[in-house]
């Protein structure tokens, strides 16, 4: 399915497991440029090698906590 998403971005917070994960790997197969973030970089850096072996997409990671808003504050800085 072409939803003509190729080359725009998207960070999917949750990206790690589930549903989050699932979207970020359809986006790849898109042709957007993912990123992925969630609480835990060892659960993160998994998900992105599985994403990234998929599909051939490079994914981006970011340890947020969205229940703290520094934590928020720090990753949109980035």
């Amino acid at each position: 399915m072409d939803l003509e998403l190729e080359g725009k971005r998207a960070l999917i917070t949750g990206g790690s497991k589930g549903i989050g994960k699932s979207i970020a790997i359809q986006l790849c197969q898109e042709g957007v440029n993912v990123a992925i973030a969630a609480r835990t970089k060892e659960t993160l850096d998994q998900a992105a090698k599985e994403i990234e072996e998929l599909t051939g997409k490079k994914v981006e990671t970011i340890v947020v906590d969205t229940t703290k808003k520094t934590s928020v504050d720090s990753m949109v800085e980035k």
